[in-house]
């Protein structure tokens, strides 16, 4: 696919958000209530920033948003985690995803989220490893399991579960 031409124009996000015509549309409601009257998950195509996406997800509907434009998808993406306020008794972060952030702010960005979402007396269980340099290096081209099995289920007291 190719890229959206929205993606072109730097913060083309911020401009469509502020277009007084498409804030005016009357036509939110009419997708807000067929939403809620459809009774399961709402697929939006073409989301764009979220002028229809977020009004729809505030009713407590699931949603779920499709757009060629990377730019306008991350402001949607944006604006939803901003108005996000659900807490989750469980947060899980599996197979390494954490060690994927590989900047400090982009770490204490994700860690930040976590703990805003985590409800009190939650608990936040994530997966790291330390890499071992000889492996990575002399590896054969074939993914082997390094994780042994006794670790996939923590023992009690493990200190690598830290609740809030």
């Amino acid at each position: 696919m190719s890229a959206s031409s929205y993606d072109v124009i730097p913060d083309f996000g911020l401009l469509y958000d502020n277009v007084p015509l498409y804030a005016a549309r009357k036509d939110i409601g009419f997708y807000v209530q067929e939403a809620v009257a459809a009774r399961g998950a709402v697929l939006e195509l073409g989301c764009g920033t979220g002028r229809i996406l977020l009004p729809i997800a505030r009713t407590g509907c699931s949603v779920v948003g499709l757009d060629n434009s990377r730019q306008m998808l991350a402001r949607c993406r944006d604006k939803l985690s901003a108005e996000s306020d659900a807490t989750f008794s469980l947060i899980i972060a599996p197979f390494r995803i954490a060690q994927h952030l590989t900047t400090v702010p982009d770490q204490m960005r994700f860690l930040a989220d976590v703990l805003r979402h985590l409800a009190p007396a939650g608990r936040f269980i994530f997966d790291v490893f330390t890499p071992n340099f000889a492996a990575l290096v002399g590896a054969d081209g074939v993914e082997h399991e390094d994780t042994h099995p006794s670790r996939w289920c923590a023992p009690t007291g493990l200190n690598r579960v830290r609740t809030r």
